[in-house]
């Protein structure tokens, strides 16, 4: 409220509540020439300087009035705005609710479905590979057509069939198609007669999709808008859009990262510092040695994503970061802001996800909030990374009496002041409020800028604007442990490129993949001695799991026949392995093991 004092003719006066009336002086103010003209002497009136002084405060409380109103009409615009923005932001998540349980409760009715139809014991069989690496067969008879059916499972999936033939053609099967940008394409030719039973195929592609962040809701009047029925966004569909901006054809020298594997977080940091760096153009990724000899591979695709795997690994073991392996937020570390070394962590992760599809795995939730820019949970004590600290805010919260909790307030008295948290209470009701209020500064408010710094980061190739659009579809890959590899897995990835049927290399082949086959699993199980799926995975592809945009070529298995291959060979770039052919499964475990272990990086058997 302002007001305004004047002399005591004058009227003080609100601006909240401005009056209509005219005041004393004014009235007087008006009436004065008449005074004048009826005085037989002209002589100048005392109240003329007092009266002018009055309307000159009078008009500048007018404006003053009317600039407030001006900011407080803005302000209720802005506001209004920002809850028109929330209600619509409310609106669309419940509506992406309603589609997924419409969606889950599609996949499990046709899966019944499926279930329900017997398989015939002497059909062909339609083996349906999926980009997850599952493999599954089903046997058709051959006059049964193909029925195409909408699908309100949004699952992404090209099923093409050849025209009608005039005479019937044998069910052949041809190796599908993968486009890992896009979709799964099955491409087969089918014998097509005149339909008795429709048959429904069905490629199942289940991407479950829930969010960790908001609390079951009921849901009133939610209506379904044309855009949010036809969207169709998944975490992939995602990256590809992302994956679209890298010009795989420009490399500058740039983007050159000399790598040297023992220090790879800071061989990054020269290369992402560099003023030219383009994070939208292709990384030309060098890999060398301790006596600097260059390890002898040309990076065409391999090299990068070894590299990326190798920097995200240096990255959660950084500084920034602190707290439980898989459970990281972020630590302060005022060298680090200098440097604005949380900015170039966050480029760095940008770029390994949209150009490899490598996720942290190990941001704790809290973390991942923040930089979503979601409301945070409750602070636990356990997230809190200084003991010190943590043991004395569990001695005020576990404190039974006002004194006791005064005690344990004086003996944390430092901290708490730097926190911003001294106080003395009262009541025990009010040792939760303070321990939740040096926990929250601790968090958050203390490394407030340590988390734009890394935010800033993340808009590289504008992964920050599909995270906050779309956290729920980012959680697993920043904040859940990476699945572990399966057999099956490994197994399913990689295509066999045999050779003739019935020809002597086709024996020893098919052998071979049985024997690769039964390795697989004894590495699952743990017989194999520092071999595991991963450090497999590793050697053929140069990533240590199947990443969410794929590979960009279709992994395939090649045989060793020539004499003195005994070891196995991978070409990271074409995504190809290459086993030996032995005649006893235990000399094939035997030179496997020793190839894979033996072969830390590129060029070394």
């Amino acid at each position: 409220v302002f007001s305004k004092v004047m002399a005591p003719s004058t009227t003080i006066q609100s601006l909240d509540q401005p009056s209509n009336s005219t005041s004393v002086d004014e009235t007087s103010f008006m009436d004065e020439p008449a005074k004048m003209m009826n005085s037989p002497v002209m002589t100048p009136p005392r109240s003329i300087a007092l009266d002018a002084t009055s309307f000159n405060v009078e008009s500048s409380e007018s404006m003053i009035l009317q600039e407030w109103r001006a900011i407080r009409s803005q302000q209720d615009n802005e506001y209004n705005e920002s809850l028109l923005a929330d209600i619509e932001k409310e609106r669309r998540r419940r509506c992406y609710e309603v589609l997924e349980e419409r969606r889950k409760k599609a996949i499990e009715d046709r899966r019944q479905q499926i279930d329900a139809q017997v398989e015939p014991p002497d059909g062909e069989f339609l083996k349906v590979k999926y980009p997850n690496g599952d493999v599954r067969k089903r046997k058709f008879i051959m006059s049964d057509p193909i029925q195409e059916k909408d699908d309100p499972t949004n699952a992404a999936y090209t099923c093409v069939g050849s025209p009608k033939p005039q005479s019937p053609v044998p069910l052949s099967y041809v190796e599908p198609v993968v486009d890992l940008f896009t979709t799964h394409s099955a491409v087969f030719n089918l014998n097509a007669v005149e339909p008795t039973e429709p048959v429904v195929i069905a490629i199942n592609e289940e991407t479950p999709l829930s969010s960790p962040f908001s609390q079951p809701t009921d849901i009133i009047d939610v209506s379904l808008d044309q855009e949010m029925a036809q969207e169709k966004v998944d975490l992939q569909s995602i990256l590809a859009k992302l994956h679209n901006k890298i010009d795989s054809n420009l490399s500058p020298t740039a983007n050159q990262i000399n790598v040297f594997r023992e220090n790879i977080l800071q061989c990054s940091l020269q290369a992402f510092r560099r003023q030219r760096f383009n994070p939208q153009a292709k990384l030309d990724v060098v890999f060398v040695d301790a006596g600097e000899n260059v390890e002898g591979a040309i990076d065409e695709g391999g090299p990068t994503r070894e590299y990326l795997r190798l920097l995200m690994r240096a990255i959660h073991q950084a500084n920034i970061f602190q707290g439980p392996e898989k459970d990281r937020s972020l630590a302060l570390d005022t060298h680090a802001l200098e440097s604005k070394m949380y900015s170039a962590v966050g480029k760095m992760i940008s770029v390994c996800v949209v150009h490899g599809g490598v996720g942290p795995h190990f941001f704790s939730e809290r973390l991942f909030q923040q930089v979503c820019g979601l409301p945070t949970s409750p602070v636990s004590l356990d997230e809190i990374g200084d003991h010190s600290l943590m043991e004395q805010l569990i001695k005020i919260q576990e404190a039974t009496t006002v004194a006791e909790a005064n005690s344990a307030i004086a003996d944390a008295a430092d901290s708490l002041n730097i926190l911003g948290a001294l106080r003395h209470i009262t009541d025990l009701s009010e040792r939760t409020s303070l321990v939740q209020s040096a926990g929250e500064f601790y968090l958050k408010g203390r490394v407030q800028v340590a988390l734009d710094q890394l935010s800033e980061g993340f808009k590289t190739l504008g992964l920050l604007e599909e995270l906050q659009k779309h956290p729920a579809l980012f959680y697993d890959m920043f904040v859940k442990e990476q699945r572990p590899l399966l057999a099956k897995d490994l197994s399913s990835l990689f295509q066999v490129d045999f050779s003739p049927q019935g020809s002597n290399k086709r024996s020893l082949e098919n052998r071979t993949i049985c024997y690769w086959r039964d390795w697989l699993i004894d590495v699952e199980e743990g017989e194999i001695n520092s071999v595991t799926l991963e450090s497999i995975m590793e050697f053929a592809t140069g990533a240590s799991t199947i990443p969410p945009l794929g590979f960009p070529h279709q992994p395939e298995i090649q045989f060793l026949h020539q004499d003195g291959k005994i070891f196995p060979e991978a070409n990271t770039c074409l995504i190809t392995l290459r086993l030996p052919v032995h005649a006893e499964y235990e000399t094939f475990k035997t030179y496997m093991r020793e190839g894979i272990i033996q072969s830390p990086c590129f060029g070394v058997v």
